[in-house]
């Protein structure tokens, strides 16, 4: 779970379910899930997909009170350790969502 604060101010927890990481006609499909709580309660993140070391910082599983205003989002992240090139380029063909708070990102790690 990345909870405001960090570089990129990230309210959300990657975690692995079927409704937020799937393909459909040979395209992937990641989806954002609000998630539900009630404020000033705790909730615990399940079913994480972080492979980092610090892999409590990242998504938990852990217990995080929900003090902030905005409801913490699942999402989707995908790794896949067989990727490399010498020379060329990646594209990208992606629908970006559009709304307030969200930041919507892509990233070859």
């Amino acid at each position: 779970m990345r909870y405001t604060g960090g570089q990129n101010q990230e309210y959300v927890a990657f975690v692995s379910d079927p409704k937020n990481s799937y393909v459909s006609d040979n395209k992937l499909h990641i989806k954002i899930a609000i998630a539900k709580y009630r404020r000033n309660t705790y909730f615990k993140l399940k079913n994480c997909t972080s492979l980092s070391e610090k892999r409590t910082e990242e998504c938990g599983p852990i217990e995080v009170f929900a003090w902030h205003n905005l409801p913490p989002a699942w999402s989707a992240k995908i790794h896949s350790n067989q990727f490399s090139f010498k020379f060329g380029r990646v594209e990208i063909r992606a629908r970006m969502p559009k709304g307030n708070w969200l930041f919507p990102c892509k990233w070859i790690r």
